[in-house]
């Protein structure tokens, strides 16, 4: 990682003192950091954000902007901003997927510009966005993974077997390295839950090779939302990805979770997974 030293050697005309340049740490690695400034008592600005290459495509980015967001509303502001290029895709694609959703000003290019991108001036209300965002998905590393040991499902659940206890359905993400990609469910500093994703572009049938494989929310946690919060998560997470149907599988009897999903718009094919029913939801 080649962090920016001077955030106005590239932006000149920002007074130093007004600007703060933060780390983002992810456990105990360094892994990025934002340069930013605080316009005015109410809004503050992004100037530059950076994650190491390493650290990419694993949803740590949106949890920076989260974390930051809710350091800001704690402290009353009200609205946040930022410049972005109209030609960088994947990064409109980014910060409109974190709340930054109102063009608020169009900068035309330049003559004689190395680029004839028009610049775009996003701005987002942190008042009702990031109070809605408190529950997101940590990507699952031999670093964290022990804090699945605290997780725990009813008695109901276990009996059922409804559910792996979370090590054993670490462990099994752990055999499928290529395709498994196991998150820890995080409500602000808590961790409630655990799900895993596969994405296998091997499956010959396109519905079929991106599925929800697992899904829990610890017993303490349950029946308190915090459930449809984090399939929030996980939808949103399907669609940043480009998946066009999610797929999932579940036991007949599993009534609280067949509510769930169809309260989200999953809905059964008529087919089987072993003796479990398929469902899927079409998100585009």
């Amino acid at each position: 990682m080649a962090p920016l030293i001077d955030i106005n050697t590239v932006i000149p005309n920002i007074p130093k003192e007004l600007v703060k340049c933060l780390s983002i740490r992810y456990l105990n690695h360094l892994i990025g950091y934002i340069w930013l400034f605080e316009k005015s008592e109410t809004n503050y600005y992004i100037l530059h954000m950076y994650v190491s290459k390493k650290y990419r495509k694993l949803g740590l980015g949106t949890l920076a902007v989260h974390e930051l967001d809710n350091y800001y509303l704690d402290r009353g502001f009200l609205t946040a901003e930022l410049l972005v290029s109209g030609s960088n895709y994947l990064g409109l694609k980014f910060w409109t997927s974190v709340g930054f959703d109102k063009i608020i000003y169009v900068e035309a290019p330049e003559e004689n510009a190395v680029t004839s991108s028009v610049e775009l001036e996003l701005k987002k209300e942190l008042n009702s966005y990031t109070q809605k965002q408190r529950v997101y998905l940590i990507p699952i590393t031999d670093d964290n993974k022990i804090l699945g040991q605290s997780l725990n499902v009813t008695d109901e659940q276990v009996e059922a077997k409804l559910i792996l206890n979370v090590p054993e359905a670490i462990e099994a993400a752990e055999e499928r390295p290529k395709c498994a990609r196991p998150f820890f469910i995080r409500l602000n500093n808590t961790i409630i839950g655990y799900t895993a994703f596969v994405f296998d572009e091997e499956i010959g049938e396109e519905r079929l090779r991106y599925w929800l494989w697992q899904f829990m929310i610890d017993e303490k946690y349950q029946n308190k939302g915090y459930a449809s919060l984090a399939l929030e998560e996980v939808i949103k997470y399907f669609k940043y990805k480009d998946v066009q149907y999610i797929t999932l599988s579940t036991t007949p009897t599993n009534n609280n979770a067949l509510h769930l999903y169809k309260k989200f718009g999953f809905y059964e094919t008529g087919e089987m997974n072993d003796e479990e029913v398929m469902l899927q939801k079409k998100l585009y």
